[in-house]
């Protein structure tokens, strides 16, 4: 009995023949492909096609969702994003700090506002820092744009 399964597994395997689409199998030779394929740029694809496969098992290339962060200062001073001051008033030619950065969605950044010489942090505006009267700031970036608004004294 034994014998017998094996001969119908012999027969069934080398009998199989499934059909093999455009950029499903991974090459690096044209033996590699099915019959009627040929090896280009790494897939297997239909004889005399030239499509445009990329590797399935690549992770995924979307890239990750990005939040354009408008950053305006009111008065003298600077705002740090993870430590990095990104929007310095000082900098500017009238005094006033308007700047964009770019930061990633769903990841929480924090905020410091720092005032120059001898002002003082007066509050967040805009709803983005909910504790608006303190100069440190975490926020979590989920939409296209958003808007950061600091008062110094």
């Amino acid at each position: 009995m034994d014998i017998l399964r094996l001969a119908v597994i012999a027969c069934v395997a080398g009998c199989y023949s499934p059909d093999v689409r455009d950029c499903t199998v991974t090459c690096s030779a044209p033996a590699e492909c099915a019959d009627g394929q040929q090896c280009l740029s790494g897939f297997c694809v239909a004889d005399g096609t030239t499509p445009v496969c990329t590797n399935p098992a690549a992770p995924d290339a979307t890239p990750a969702a990005t939040t354009q962060l408008h950053i305006t200062i009111m008065g003298h001073g600077h705002v740090a994003i993870g430590g990095t001051i990104v929007c310095d008033s000082e900098q500017m030619m009238n005094a006033t700090g308007d700047c964009t950065i770019t930061l990633p969605q769903h990841v929480v950044a924090h905020a410091q506002a720092t005032a120059a010489g001898n002002g003082m942090f007066e509050m967040w505006m805009g709803g983005t820092c909910p504790l608006a009267n303190l100069p440190a700031c975490d926020f979590t970036p989920a939409t296209p744009t958003l808007m950061l608004t600091v008062k110094f004294k």
